[in-house]
C-alpha cells in the first residue's frame, strides 16, 4: 500500500473553497445606500464591535468611482486615507500602500483588482462599503484582517437593492453573516433585516431569473447596469 511506501509523511490540509478564517469575526450591517457613508464614519470613530478605534482599516468598493467618493468623504470628515484602483499609476498605489502599511493613514479604499495583492499586517477591520457581486472577492476581501493569530472584524454594508449578491455569497461559504448593528446609531427605516434562520443552500433555477445591479454614486444607491 501507499502507507508502507512513507516515512513519517507530512499532511497538509487546505481549507475548502469559500471557507473564511476563523479568526475573523463578520458582521452584517442592513443599512441604506445613502446611509452607507455615515455609518463608515460612526465605525471609525466608535472602533465598531471591538470598541476600541481601528488603527488601520481596508475599505472595499465596487468600483474606482466609488473608491474616489468615499475617499473624498472621509478626507472631508478630517480622516487620513488613500486609495488604491486600476486607474492610479503603479508608483502611486506602491506609495499608497506603503503609508498604510507604516499606520499614516489609518484607512485605505481600495476596489476587488487590488484586493488580492493588499499584504499588509495588523488591518484591524475591514468594511465591505459594497457587497461584491463575485462571492470569492468576499473571502479575499475580508481575508485581509484576521492573520497570524490576531482577531480581525470585517463589516459588510448590505442596502435593500444588495440582498442578491449576500444570498449568493452565504449560499458560496456556506454559513451566514450574522446581522449587528452599531449601538446608539440611527438607522433609516428603509433597510432591510435579512431573517434570522435563512437557508444557506442555494434554490434550484427556473426559467426567470432576477437582475443583479452595480452600485453608482456615494449614496444614491442608482444602479445602471443590470445583470
Amino acid at each position: 500500500t501507499i502507507d508502507a511506501m512513507l516515512h513519517e509523511p507530512a499532511v497538509v490540509e487546505i481549507s475548502r473553497v469559500g471557507e473564511t478564517a476563523d479568526t475573523v469575526e463578520e458582521h452584517l450591517c442592513p443599512v441604506t445606500q445613502a446611509q452607507k457613508p455615515e455609518l463608515l464614519r460612526a465605525l471609525l470613530d466608535t472602533g465598531g464591535a471591538s470598541g476600541e478605534r481601528p488603527e488601520r482599516v481596508l475599505v472595499f468598493c465596487r468600483t474606482k468611482h466609488r473608491v474616489d467618493d468615499v475617499s473624498a468623504m472621509l478626507k472631508n470628515a478630517q480622516v487620513k486615507v488613500d486609495v488604491m484602483h486600476a486607474d492610479r499609476p503603479q508608483q502611486a498605489r506602491a506609495r499608497a500602500l506603503e503609508r498604510f502599511r507604516e499606520g499614516k493613514v489609518q484607512v485605505l479604499v481600495a476596489t476587488d483588482v487590488m484586493s488580492r495583492g493588499i499584504d499588509v499586517a495588523g488591518v484591524d477591520a475591514v468594511v465591505n462599503f459594497d457587497v461584491p457581486m463575485d462571492p470569492e472577492d468576499y473571502v479575499h476581501r475580508i481575508g485581509r484582517t484576521g492573520r497570524a493569530g490576531a482577531t480581525g472584524h470585517a463589516y459588510t454594508f448590505v442596502a435593500p437593492d444588495e440582498i442578491s449578491p449576500l444570498r449568493e455569497i452565504e449560499y458560496f461559504t456556506k454559513k451566514l453573516v450574522p446581522v449587528w448593528d452599531l449601538p446608539g446609531f440611527a438607522y433609516d427605516a428603509g433597510r432591510i433585516v435579512p431573517q434570522e434562520g435563512r437557508s444557506t443552500k442555494k434554490p434550484s433555477r427556473t426559467m426567470f431569473s432576477g437582475s443583479r445591479a452595480r452600485g453608482r454614486g456615494i449614496s444614491g444607491g442608482r444602479y445602471g447596469r443590470h445583470y
